[in-house]
């Protein structure tokens, strides 16, 4: 099995790149509510600070609006995922990109925290201190985090204008653990359909191709060639 091959499906709605050998967390809604302390459920969260709207739509996370003024700031932290041994983390990712240029500077951030008991939790940054946040986009996960192995992040919202929220719609982060197959990815949610599909790797010949969805689970296995 080759690990940290680069594995693309696309069709429809759905353009997605995993890395072979790498776990994926991903959290699109959380209209559950608080106070779930350990993933089972991927609706919830663990806590807020009472100034965030979990459900206007529901999938999104914004500032709470009173009065039809939005708040200045507020913040939540997930659940914590457990990854099932200790991991190395590589990347944090969260949608969308961009946020109302009326929300200001750096309107969404957000940090990491990990440990291997799921006990104390110290959020920090890409430097790997509370000074630092995360910013839009892919993310490299600090390497203080790595030989952990529950993992959770906590989002920081804040507006210039209160009449405008940043919005949150996904979050996600990958990691490598003993449970993680090599050589391997799974995607989850697909419609039955056609895909077209990618994987590639340094010192490999790339492979395009398709795939037919039409069943609840499948499997496709490719060789790469040197």
């Amino acid at each position: 099995p080759i690990s940290s091959a680069t594995v693309n499906l696309s069709g429809g709605a759905v353009d997605e790149t995993f890395f072979t050998g790498r776990g994926f967390v991903k959290q699109t809604d959380w209209s559950g509510g608080a106070g779930q302390a350990t993933t089972t459920d991927f609706t919830r969260y663990w806590s807020s600070d009472g100034n965030i709207d979990i459900s206007s739509p529901s999938g999104d996370v914004k500032l709470r609006n009173t009065l039809g003024e939005y708040v200045g700031a507020g913040e939540f932290i997930s659940s914590a995922f457990d990854t099932g041994s200790i991991s190395n983390y590589h990347e944090l990712t969260w949608l969308p990109g961009s946020q109302p240029v009326e929300t200001g500077f750096s309107p969404v951030r957000m940090q990491f925290a990990t440990n291997d008991d799921g006990g104390v939790w110290n959020f920090v940054g890409p430097d790997g201190t509370s000074a630092t946040y995360y910013e839009p986009g892919t993310s490299t996960i600090s390497a203080v985090h790595n030989d952990d192995r529950f993992a959770r992040y906590k989002v920081f919202f804040q507006t210039a204008s209160t009449s405008f929220t940043p919005t949150v719609s996904d979050v996600s982060f990958t990691f490598t653990s003993a449970c993680v197959p090599p050589g391997q990815v799974t995607f989850e949610g697909l419609s039955n359909g056609t895909y077209d599909i990618s994987v590639s790797k340094a010192g490999y010949t790339p492979f395009v191709g398709s795939t037919t969805i039409s069943q609840n689970w499948q499997a496709l296995e490719i060789v790469l060639t040197p």
